[in-house]
């Protein structure tokens, strides 16, 4: 493989911009500079002269195979993800794809008040044997299960996926705010989708979501298209949250191949550019959010998440505007705009 040197951009680190800033990048790594065994081969330089460079997006919420997630998101950034599953659909194979980090199940434990796109027929009552064979079937690729604590049972469920290294994550959920509050206790330490499909406040009652925005320990994903959750929620999420608590995610159906028409069309791009245009926050916090934050959830840090030396040379470049120019995965090209120069 050639080296890579993207010069003269503007270089998103977790907590600042770096001006005119070269990144290098030799195989499928980053570099802290140009090595000597690579100075006699073939080096490609790439101008980013006005665009940003930034650690490639997880999404750690898509819906659809991992070969269709590729064919229709690197354009847009991600260059990581972790397959949803639906009620009732099949866990998809990820074996050979390396981007793909795991599968998370959106339940069958769940409650049918808060089904949201969901199928009813396919939800179930709690029970820990149910879930004990779920995630054997699931060949050690299921990372994530988001269940409703509230319903009798749930707590064997979190106890289980402890238990198997899986995250427990609370969603799909009529828990009132102490419910919620035991819940994190048991262990759950993330929310799905924020403020859809999970209790708010009503009838004197903060509900689960506010319990995991007041919580420290809890990671929130959030799905920020202005349509799941409207501007408001989202400023009070910003305002109150800790950035390093808080995960972009699409929550997309774009890449199912069944032509799922019910659910998020949104990019991992469009997420970043929202939150930055809309809600105020600053790039190199977006991006945290869209790519750090996932990174350690989900324990790729080491390798994934920011633009450190001896990383994987996942790259997203992109302008002003969020308009995405490049996208790298592993050091290899998966997406160039015809605009981006290249020497």
């Amino acid at each position: 493989m050639p080296t890579i040197i993207i010069e003269n951009g503007m270089v998103v680190l977790p907590d600042r911009l770096l001006k005119n800033t070269p990144v290098f990048i030799s195989g499928d790594k980053i570099r802290k500079r140009l090595l000597r065994s690579a100075r006699n081969d073939e080096v490609i330089t790439i101008d980013a002269r006005g665009l940003f460079v930034s650690p490639g997006f997880i999404d750690s919420h898509i819906h659809g195979s991992p070969s269709d997630i590729i064919v229709n998101e690197t354009k847009y950034g991600t260059t990581a993800f972790v397959v949803a599953v639906s009620c009732g659909e099949t866990v998809p194979g990820i074996s050979g794809y390396e981007n793909a980090l795991g599968v998370r199940l959106e339940g069958p434990y769940i409650n049918k008040k808060m089904a949201g796109a969901q199928s009813k027929r396919f939800i179930s009552s709690p029970s820990v044997k149910g879930l004990e064979k779920i995630l054997k079937q699931g060949r050690g690729a299921i990372k994530m299960v988001t269940l409703a604590p509230e319903l009798k049972g749930a707590s064997g469920l979190i106890k289980t996926c402890i238990k198997h290294n899986v995250l427990p994550s609370l969603g799909h959920s009529d828990a009132n705010y102490s419910e919620a509050q035991k819940a994190f206790s048991l262990g759950i330490r993330h929310i799905t989708h924020i403020f859809n499909a999970v209790s708010g406040p009503r009838h004197g009652s903060a509900g689960a979501s506010m319990a995991a925005v007041f919580d420290k320990r809890v990671t929130t994903e959030v799905i920020a298209d202005m349509k799941h959750v409207r501007i408001e929620p989202l400023d009070s999420l910003f305002a109150l949250k800790d950035c390093d608590k808080i995960i972009l995610v699409t929550d997309s159906v774009r890449a199912k191949s069944s032509g799922h028409k019910e659910g998020s069309r949104l990019t991992m791009i469009g997420a970043v550019k929202n939150v930055v245009t809309r809600c105020g926050v600053d790039i190199a916090c977006a991006v945290r959010m869209a790519s750090a934050n996932p990174a350690r959830l989900f324990g790729v840090w080491a390798s994934k998440g920011s633009l450190a030396p001896g990383k994987d040379a996942d790259i997203v470049i992109f302008d002003k505007n969020f308009d995405v120019k490049m996208t790298m995965i592993r050091g290899i090209i998966v997406y160039r705009s015809s605009s981006i120069v290249c020497r």
